[in-house]
């Protein structure tokens, strides 16, 4: 029987991996060097990266690891095996798509220090091995999780979470994440408008050089269209310049 993947996780490995995809298997997984390794990583709303071979993977145990080379793709979808990949008995893994959870924040709790990040955001919760528990303790929060097997990453879903300092515990190291509030807002420069009509809005947060996704919704509370704008580095507040959102 194939092996099965569990999960996997697009994040910044913290131990010198760069951004990698972590794809953890239910079963030991090693390389085909003969057939040669052929991997796909399906992006939202921009072309696949293709080709992805040798070079860009690594494999443990379980553990797949694949090199998206420094660049993070915050509209990652999913991964494909196309070839390459398979267990100790020569069964290759599947090559249908994997389903991929993109991890804004890494903690890597091994060095006892604090992370910051913001509340709604998903972070990774970085071991040095798997199969690790995390012991989470903050405002409202006392819970304990775990990489599972093959896996060095949990991601942790902080919606809904208070602002404030969060105690990640694993192995007898703390560090520590400090949620604070993003500060996101947008007034929009008319109450109501048409199909017609070119829809122009006001960004705000409390940081930085921050890349945006602004979805127009009609009554139903349905997405009209989309357009991506930016929080510049000079100030809190960038215009978007007038641009329809129309259908």
């Amino acid at each position: 029987m194939a092996p099965s993947a569990r999960k996997a996780t697009h994040y910044v490995d913290s131990t010198g991996n760069g951004t990698v995809i972590e794809v953890a298997y239910d079963e030991t997984i090693v390389q085909n060097t003969t057939e040669g390794i052929d991997i796909d990583v399906g992006l939202e709303g921009a072309d696949d990266l293709t080709g992805l071979d040798a070079g860009d993977v690594n494999t443990t145990d379980g553990r797949l690891e694949i090199n998206t080379s420094g660049t993070v793709y915050n509209n990652v979808a999913n991964v494909t095996i196309n070839s390459g990949i398979e267990d100790t008995a020569g069964n290759a893994v599947s090559d249908s798509a994997i389903g991929v959870t993109f991890a804004s924040t890494t903690v890597d709790v091994s060095e006892g220090t604090t992370f910051d990040s913001f509340t709604g955001a998903q972070v990774a919760l970085e071991a040095n091995s798997d199969d690790t528990a995390f012991s989470i303790e903050g405002p409202g929060v006392d819970r304990t999780r775990g990489t599972g097997a093959n896996s060095y990453v949990y991601v942790l879903d902080t919606e809904g979470f208070e602002t404030g300092e969060y105690n990640i515990t694993a192995d007898g190291t703390t560090s520590v994440l400090d949620l604070g509030d993003l500060g996101m807002e947008i007034s929009p420069d008319a109450d109501s408008y048409t199909t017609d009509d070119a829809v122009t809005a006001e960004l705000s947060s409390d940081t930085i050089n921050r890349e945006v996704l602004v979805e127009v919704l009609d009554s139903n509370g349905d997405v009209i269209t989309d357009e991506e704008a930016f929080i510049d580095s000079d100030r809190e507040r960038f215009r978007r310049p007038r641009r329809a959102f129309r259908r």
